[in-house]
């Protein structure tokens, strides 16, 4: 921009020439100036002070590293001091550990809970005879 452009920017209306002639015959009255300006300050470091303390706080509650949380108590051993797996409680996992019983049975035996009495799994077809003659002295259906 060449000099004689400085006449044609505007800022509110005037020309920055004409606002800079404004701003000189201004008269400012230095105590409310002062006074303005502390209240600003005090302003802004009660408003600091509140950050620093909000920060802080988030620091020390929102930023934690996660808690592992806490087992679940199971309500009854699955599987007794005897070695007998409970059919009604055990996990897929300890139904695999019998002999014949794959992800699929497993899975289908925790389906049909609860049962009254063990022979339930070959009545209820969810296990095949041979199968239950091998693992049915290692289990037991526990009532509640």
């Amino acid at each position: 921009m060449g000099t004689g452009d400085q006449g044609q920017r505007r800022a509110g209306g005037l020309t920055a020439v004409q606002g800079a002639e404004v701003l000189k015959t201004q008269s400012f009255d230095t105590e409310d100036t002062e006074e303005d300006y502390t209240k600003l300050r005090r302003t802004m470091n009660y408003f600091l002070a509140v950050l620093v303390a909000v920060s802080i706080g988030l620091g020390v509650s929102g930023c934690d590293e996660p808690k592992e949380p806490k087992p679940v108590a199971r309500p009854a051993v699955a599987e007794s001091k005897s070695g007998v797996i409970d059919i009604n409680r055990a996990s897929a996992e300890e139904l695999m550990s019998l002999k014949g019983i794959g992800e699929a049975r497993a899975k289908a035996i925790i389906k049909g809970r609860p049962y009254a009495r063990k022979d339930e799994l070959v009545q209820q077809k969810i296990v095949p005879q041979s199968v239950y003659d091998d693992i049915k002295d290692q289990i037991i259906a526990r009532q509640k």
